[in-house]
C-alpha cells in the first residue's frame, strides 16, 4: 500500500484468483482493473463494457502514435538485492526499458527470426528485456522446460539446441557453467552478460572452444542503467 501511494498507479493488474480481494479493497473502486487471466471477458477491464475497449483499432500504428505518453513516469516496481545484498524496491520508468530495447534491437539488427531462451525468473527486473525484446522484434520467447534446467549443463545444452535458440541473457556464473561442457551450440549467435563480474579467463576459454563464433556482450544490469 505504501508503494502504491508513492507511485500513484492508474490501474491494477491481477490474476483471476485474486478478483474478490481486489473488489473488496479500495483499489477496486478507484483504479482501472485489468484481469490478465480473462482479459476478454473481464467486465471491469479498462472500466468499460467487455470487448469494447479491445477492438483492433486500439492497436493500430496510428492509434499508438497518437497516444501521448510521458516516458519519465514510473513503469514498474521490482525488488532487487543489487550490490548491497539487501532487498529493496527499484522503480523503473519507460525511458529506461525503451532505451535498452531500442538500442539492442537496432545495434544487433534483431528481427522476427530471433529466438530468445528465457533464463531469468520473472520476479527479477532483468526479465523485462527477455519479454520485451522478442515482442518488439516479432521474435519468439522459449522458456526452460523445468526450473532446474539451468542447473544441469547437459540439459541446458540440449534445450538450447533442440529449440534453435539464438540469443541468451545470463549472469557470468551461469555462463561459466557452459564452459564445463563445450559441444557446439548450433544456433546460438549472441550471449549478453550482466549482473556480475566477467573474468577474462572465462572469455578466453570460450573463444578457444567450439562456440567461438558466438558473440559475447558484457553489460550493466537494468537496475544500474534505468
Amino acid at each position: 500500500v505504501d508503494i502504491a501511494n508513492t507511485v500513484k498507479p492508474c490501474a491494477v493488474i491481477y490474476a483471476l484468483q485474486y478478483e474478490k480481494q481486489i473488489k473488496k479493497s479500495r483499489w477496486g473502486e478507484s483504479l482501472k482493473q485489468i484481469c490478465v487471466d480473462s482479459l476478454w471477458n473481464c467486465s471491469n477491464t479498462f472500466n468499460e463494457k467487455p470487448h469494447s475497449s479491445l477492438t483492433p483499432s486500439l492497436f493500430t500504428e496510428k492509434a499508438l502514435l497518437d497516444k501521448k505518453i510521458d516516458t519519465s513516469l514510473p513503469c514498474y516496481l521490482f525488488f532487487t538485492s543489487g550490490t548491497t545484498a539487501t532487498p529493496k524496491a527499484i522503480q523503473g520508468n519507460l525511458d529506461g526499458i525503451s532505451h535498452f530495447i531500442l538500442w539492442q534491437s537496432d545495434s544487433f539488427k534483431f528481427s522476427k527470426s530471433l529466438r530468445l531462451g528465457r533464463l531469468t525468473k520473472s520476479v527479477y527486473d532483468a526479465s523485462l528485456r527477455d519479454f520485451f525484446l522478442p515482442l518488439f522484434c516479432g521474435g519468439t520467447i522459449i522458456d526452460m522446460p523445468t526450473s532446474d534446467t539451468a542447473l544441469h549443463t547437459k540439459k541446458m545444452l540440449m534445450w538450447l539446441n533442440s529449440n534453435y535458440i539464438s540469443i541468451l541473457h545470463m549472469v557470468p556464473s551461469l555462463f561459466r557453467a557452459l564452459l564445463m561442457d563445450q559441444p557446439p551450440i548450433k544456433h546460438l549467435k549472441h550471449i549478453f552478460l550482466a549482473g556480475e563480474i566477467v573474468y577474462p579467463l572465462d572469455v578466453k576459454k570460450w573463444f578457444l572452444s567450439s562456440n567461438a563464433t558466438v558473440e559475447l556482450i558484457n553489460m550493466f544490469g537494468p537496475t544500474e542503467t534505468v
